[in-house]
């Protein structure tokens, strides 16, 4: 009988010392490839250890095959993620890129040479999946090992629990050993992040804002641009940029660099995602944990543009919009169009002259500087091609790819200022052209994308020019944002808005959470 006990210990022992090799070995074939801050402690090691046994030894395949299956897919999300931004995950990137799965699987598709992300997960699971498959009968089970590692994922998700930020896991964490860190991130988003949205009430921290209606012109033009991926440090007309600026990125605006009716500067994003900078961005939230703005929707400023009698057009040529129902006039979604003929193409949907009433509200979301890259203009012909890789490293042939996406989108820009001037003469009213660019992006050595919460990826480039005016004074603005340029919006369309919680110094950069539960940068002036 303890010949069988001994015989059955060491069995499981063995299994378990196996199954915690092909645990650790998507850091360990991922290392091969790319460098990483991954350590294996011994206290990692035998936790992986721990939930090695218990998972190859719990009698229930369909639970077994579940968990293997879950880790695998959300360890590949997380080297993938490591290999493509160069950082580890929060838990609420996960979120984010379910969200968002379209633009997912496009920088997927386009970062094929990151092929070993994937692979270093599949590789090793494959073998788990077989070796369990072939060697069934001489495993060893236990119902008491389902029943033992149930109760420890339900007492990781009691842990979890006491955790006051997901930003806590990337930051305090980021040596954790993939298995660990993808186990607790998952375990955070069921057992809190999920019941947190599902069941979140209002946050009574916060002040409710107030709107005040005050006089506007009888006659004004307005064009919104809410840009892509906008790195200033690519744009020529940016002061601090001395690595590019004598590449002409921008001749367009570089052009009007002395104009009194034009203003350029660096900003900062309200979210460094495009999902949550569009909506803190349109209903004007400023701190990122009062989501009681997303519910009151007081600054609202569609609905504001609305309630002050302009006629609008909205012009999507992406798939991530404001609430536009039944607040703008005419709406034109027309993403496939510029995937297949470009940019430019959204220049068709602005309307005519004869089109126009005295005010009027052209709110035109953009494409063009989003990864890949070089989708956006290479399809146009040589011309767009005008910047080339210095030398055949990945980070040249993304910078030289971005500036010219820069490039095509000043021309853009440059036929919106004929369009701009063209209807102020015709209508005789002061037309505003205002940009900003819904985060920042990273470009280099490993430095790809956005959605890290840093000031880096916040950092933005915004304008306005306008036809029709002496000067743009009341935008120039000190380290300004989503929400102050905004404010300046509100204040041309005919409103003013009193945020009791604003100090008039302070702003905030957001994670990928409308909550402020992905963490949050705090600034002042």
């Amino acid at each position: 009988m303890q010949n069988k006990k001994l015989d059955f210990i060491s069995k499981i022992m063995i299994q378990g010392l196996l199954v915690t090799f092909i645990f650790m070995l998507p850091d360990i074939i991922f290392k091969l490839f790319q460098s990483s801050p991954i350590k294996f402690s011994g206290g990692m090691v035998t936790q992986i250890f721990l939930f090695a046994i218990l998972s190859s030894s719990t009698h229930s395949k369909k639970f077994r095959y579940f968990l293997w299956s879950f880790w695998g897919i959300f360890m590949t999300m997380e080297l993938c993620h490591f290999a493509f931004f160069g950082s580890l995950s929060t838990p609420y990137t996960y979120i984010w890129m379910m969200s968002e799965l379209k633009d997912t699987f496009d920088g997927a598709l386009h970062s094929i040479h990151l092929f070993y992300a994937p692979l270093s997960v599949i590789i090793p699971f494959v073998l788990l999946f077989w070796i369990d498959k072939k060697f069934d009968k001489n495993i060893k089970r236990s119902k008491i090992s389902t029943i033992i590692l149930s109760i420890a994922l339900f007492y990781m998700a009691i842990d979890v629990n006491r955790q006051n930020r997901a930003f806590f896991y990337a930051s305090e964490r980021e040596s954790n050993p993939t298995f660990i860190a993808t186990t607790r991130k998952t375990n955070f988003i069921i057992f809190k992040a999920i019941p947190k949205l599902l069941f979140r009430g209002y946050n009574t921290n916060f002040k409710p804002y107030e709107i005040t209606k005050i006089t506007s012109p009888e006659k004004i033009n307005i064009i919104y641009i809410f840009g892509e991926s906008g790195n200033p440090n690519f744009f020529s007309i940016d002061s601090a940029t001395k690595q590019t600026r004598q590449d002409k990125t921008t001749p367009h605006l570089d052009n009007l660099k002395n104009d009194a009716t034009f203003w350029y500067s660096r900003g900062f994003s309200s979210s460094v995602s495009t999902i949550y900078s569009v909506m803190m961005n349109f209903y004007m939230q400023r701190e990122p944990e009062n989501h009681d703005v997303q519910i009151n929707k007081k600054s609202d400023i569609l609905q504001l543009v609305k309630n002050a009698g302009f006629k609008s057009w909205f012009i999507e040529a992406q798939n991530t919009s404001p609430d536009y129902k039944d607040k703008i006039d005419f709406v034109y979604l027309i993403e496939n169009e510029v995937n297949k003929n470009g940019e430019e193409i959204a220049l068709n949907y602005f309307p005519k002259l004869t089109e126009l009433s005295n005010k009027n509200f052209i709110l035109y979301h953009q494409n063009i500087m989003h990864f890949d890259y070089k989708t956006h203009y290479e399809k146009f012909g040589d011309k767009w091609k005008k910047f080339k890789p210095s030398d055949n490293s990945l980070a040249e042939e993304k910078i030289s790819e971005y500036k010219n996406s820069v490039f095509y989108w000043d021309y853009i820009i440059g036929k919106i200022f004929n369009y701009a001037k063209n209807i102020a003469e015709k209508t005789n009213a002061p037309t505003y052209v205002i940009y900003m660019s819904d985060h920042g992006e990273l470009i280099g050595e490993n430095k790809r994308g956005h959605s890290i919460l840093s000031k880096e990826v916040a950092t933005i480039p915004m304008f306005v020019k306008c036809f029709n005016c002496s000067n743009v004074n009341e935008f120039k603005i000190k380290n300004p944002t989503h929400y102050r340029m905004n404010e300046k919006l509100l204040h041309i369309i005919g409103y003013h808005l009193h945020n009791p919680n604003d100090d008039g110094k302070t702003f905030y950069i957001n994670g990928k959470s409308l909550y402020g539960d992905d963490g949050f940068i705090t600034m002042t002036d």
